[in-house]
C-alpha cells in the first residue's frame, strides 16, 4: 500500500515540476544563487537540501523500483545523511521560526480559506505569505515526526507491532515531507523566503 501511495505522490511531484519549471524562478536557480553567495545561512540551507535529496533518493528508490525496504549501500547513505539533515533542520527552525510565526492576519486568511471565501485583490500577498508559513511548519512537523519515529523504533520501548507502526509513521512522514518541500521549491516565493529568514 505504501508503495502505491508513494508512486502516486511522486508522479504528482513530477507532473507539478514539469508544469511549474516553465517559470523563471525554480529550485535549481535558487540553490545556485545561494551557493554563490557564500553566506553561512545560505550554505546551511544548501546543506539541508543536499542531505534531504540523499535521504529521499536512498529511502524511496528501493520502495518505488522494487517494493523493498532500504538495505545495503543505500541504507548506509541514508544513515549517514540522516543526522546531517536533523542538525540542519533544527538550525533552520531556530533561525527562521520567528519570521514564520502565524500572526492575526495569517489566522484571518486561514479562516477565509477554510470557509472558501475569495480573498480581495489587495490581500493576495497575505494569502501567499500564509502559504509560505504553512509550508514551513509542514516541513518542520513532518521532519520532527520522521526523526522521532525512527529514533524511537531503535529502542526496546515498543513491541513488534509498535515498531511496525513507527516504521510506517516514518515512511508516511517522509513522503509528506517530500511533498511539502517540492510543493514550495518551484514557487517564486522560495528566494524571498530565504531572504526573509535573515531578518
Amino acid at each position: 500500500m505504501f508503495r502505491v501511495i508513494s508512486i502516486i505522490g511522486f508522479l504528482g511531484i513530477v507532473i507539478a515540476i514539469a508544469f511549474l519549471s516553465r517559470k523563471e524562478t525554480n529550485a535549481l536557480s535558487t540553490l545556485t544563487s545561494l551557493l554563490r553567495s557564500g553566506k553561512r545561512q545560505d550554505l546551511l540551507y544548501v546543506l539541508a537540501v543536499a542531505s534531504f535529496v540523499l535521504l529521499t533518493l536512498s529511502g524511496f528508490l528501493p520502495v518505488l523500483l522494487a517494493g523493498n525496504s532500504v538495505s545495503g549501500a543505500l541504507l548506509f547513505i541514508h544513515v549517514i545523511a540522516a543526522p546531517v539533515f536533523a542538525v540542519c533542520i533544527a538550525a533552520v527552525a531556530v533561525l527562521w521560526v520567528r519570521h514564520h510565526r502565524l500572526d492575526k492576519a495569517n489566522w484571518q486568511s486561514l479562516l477565509r480559506l477554510t470557509l472558501l471565501q475569495p480573498a480581495p485583490v489587495e490581500r493576495h500577498a497575505q494569502t501567499a505569505e500564509l502559504g509560505q508559513k504553512l509550508r514551513f511548519w509542514a516541513i518542520l512537523l513532518s521532519s520532527a515526526s520522521a526523526i522521532l519515529s525512527i529514533v524511537l523504533s531503535m529502542y526496546p520501548l515498543f513491541g513488534t507491532y509498535g515498531q511496525t507502526v513507527l516504521l510506517h509513521l516514518h515512511g508516511y512522514s517522509a513522503l509528506f515531507l517530500v511533498l511539502a518541500v517540492v510543493a514550495g521549491s518551484y514557487l517564486p516565493m522560495t528566494s524571498r523566503q530565504v531572504d526573509a529568514g535573515k531578518r
